[in-house]
């Protein structure tokens, strides 16, 4: 028994209103949801990396102090000096940098602290670093004895 080709095809009805709206609606939340995710994920990325950045920076401060004589640290004392990412005084920077000094006391030391704040961006707070070091004055250090 032969049948018409016309016969054997499927006859599809088309989608109701009510279906495609649906589908729209969950391809709409599926594509929000991942938009938000990349955002978010680049936003990590971006405050990681500034935070890095600050720790280097408070990093090199620290180094400085450990190479400048002792009775030249008081000239390193600085409060929310702006910098670049690459530490250096620059009016256009977006790191603060506030390196505090604390001493000489009878024990002829003195304690650094070096504060490094990179901005958080998108309402979120700033990173802040904090690296602190002691610094002793060698020439009056008795060692042994």
């Amino acid at each position: 028994m032969n049948m018409p080709l016309a016969h054997l095809t499927w006859r599809r009805r088309p989608f109701t209103l009510v279906e495609v709206v649906l589908s729209g609606v969950i391809t709409a939340g599926g594509l929000a949801a991942a938009v938000s995710l990349v955002s978010f994920n680049l936003w990590t990325a971006n405050f990681a990396e500034m935070r890095m950045l600050a720790s280097e920076i408070a990093k090199n401060r620290l180094e400085q102090v450990r190479l400048l004589g002792f009775s030249d640290l008081p000239k390193l004392a600085e409060s929310s000096v702006q910098v670049n990412a690459q530490g250096l005084p620059d009016a256009s920077g977006q790191y603060h940098r506030t390196t505090t000094l604390v001493g000489p006391d009878a024990n002829s030391c003195y304690w650094v602290t070096v504060t490094v704040m990179a901005p958080g961006g998108q309402g979120h707070p700033p990173a802040v670093v904090n690296l602190s070091t002691m610094v002793l004055d060698k020439d009056q250090v008795v060692m042994g004895g």
